[in-house]
């Protein structure tokens, strides 16, 4: 290698390992479980994402709008906070399933127990699509 390629090839390296560096500390935090208008706060307005596979908007007046990011496919739900639960109907008429919602920096975890582990998820500023 030149030297010459070296600073091309760090310059492609440099945000992946910045990326995996930033994920591993999203992990490292403490979780904490939100309460009810701790819930609100964080999700109105804004976009919960996987960053891969789902993104779903929480919209002020409770409706919720879930994209597929791969086909642009979107659905209409509904969402509320329910005591100190995340209630989602990811379409309607669908039944809505309730979660805790637990928080460690940007990245968001709902569990229907404190012991679950699911995948994360982040939460983003809404851009309007």
């Amino acid at each position: 290698m030149t030297t010459g390629a070296l600073p091309a090839a760090l310059l492609i390296l440099l945000p992946l390992a910045l990326e995996g560096a930033f994920a591993v500390e999203a992990r490292a935090e403490e979780f904490a479980r939100l309460r009810g208008p701790e819930i609100r706060a964080l999700l109105i307005g804004r976009d919960l994402t996987d960053d891969n596979h789902s993104l779903e908007y929480f919209r002020p007046d409770g409706v919720l709008i879930a994209t597929d990011p791969g086909s642009g496919e979107r659905r209409q739900g509904r969402w509320r906070v329910q005591g100190e639960l995340l209630c989602i109907a990811p379409q309607a008429p669908a039944t809505a399933q309730c979660f805790q919602v637990w928080r460690a920096g940007s990245a968001v975890s709902l569990r229907r127990r404190d012991q679950d582990r699911p995948p994360l998820a982040f939460v983003r500023e809404h851009v309007g699509r």
